[in-house]
Formats: structure tokens, sequence, C-alpha cells
């Protein structure tokens, strides 16, 4: 809101705009944004922060996608919420130490599996995801090491928010 009472739809300083744009995150499982000619935003904040190297979009080695959050019923915990339905299809059973890997290294975690989350289909394949808490895991014994050791160091231009 400003001074004479609107809003603007963009607003000074801003890196990218003025209207909202789909990006695919940084690494991505997909080659071509299906809602634009432009990949990823061409003004992404990004720290680097040793080992931190970047994965290719659609790289063959990382065929599945990870997606961190944190856990309003955990704050920031939750090894019983690490829960995914891409154990199914990939032969992981409940309670199984599982190995994740990116592009930065590997973490242990105790894998939980569900229906919750169901692979996608973009771009005409099936594309798996799981989900993990971030910000936990070296705090709390037998529940799998940090998953921020697995994501990149990029963020929103204006924000710095995290992908």
């Amino acid at each position: 809101m400003q001074q004479h009472g609107l809003g603007h739809l963009f607003g000074p300083g801003r890196q990218d705009g003025p209207f909202p744009e789909h990006y695919e995150p940084i690494e991505t499982p997909v080659k071509k944004n299906l809602f634009s000619k432009q990949l990823n935003s061409p003004v992404y904040k990004y720290t680097k922060s040793a080992p931190d190297v970047l994965a290719k979009a659609a790289d063959p080695r990382f065929p599945i996608v990870l997606t961190t959050y944190s856990l309003t019923e955990h704050w920031c915990g939750g090894g019983e919420t690490r829960n995914s339905g891409t154990g199914q299809g990939k032969g992981i059973k409940n309670g199984e130490v599982i190995i994740v890997e990116s592009a930065r290294g590997k973490v242990e975690a105790v894998a939980m599996v569900t229906v919750r989350m169901r692979p996608l289909k973009v771009h005409g394949r099936i594309i798996h995801e799981i989900g993990m808490p971030y910000c936990f895991g070296w705090t709390t014994p037998g529940c799998g090491d940090s998953t921020n050791r697995l994501t990149p160091s990029v963020g929103d231009p204006n924000t710095t928010i995290p992908e």
C-alpha cells in the first residue's frame, strides 16, 4: 500500500519483473520451459560455498527432484514426516536408511514411504519427487543428515529466499 492509498503492480528496485514469470529452478529435471523461452531466471542470486557446484538442466545423474520444506508441527524437525510415495516405485521400504545425492554431496536419511507425494508427469515423462525438511538432521541422532548439504545456494533475485 502506498501513501496515496493504492497499491502498485511493481515497485522500484526490483531485480526482475514487472510481471510474474515462471522459471524452472536452476537444477531442473527438464530442458525446456513450457511457459517461456527463458529456462531459468536470468537474475537469480548465487552464493558460492564449498562444495557448491550446480547440476545442468535435465542432468541424467539426478532424475529425482528433491523439495525441501519446514514443518509447522515440528518447527524444523520431524524425522517422522519425511514421507514420499517415490519409495514404492523404487523398491525402498519404510524405515530403510537410504542415500540421497545431489551435485554437492550425499546424505543419509530414514525413508518413510507414503502416497502423499506422487510422481509428476512433466513434458510427457514421469518425474519422481521426494521431500525432506530443511534445517534438520545433525541435531537429532538416528534421523539422518541435514538436507541443506544437498541444496544449491540459489535464491530469488529480490529477497534471496532459496529456491
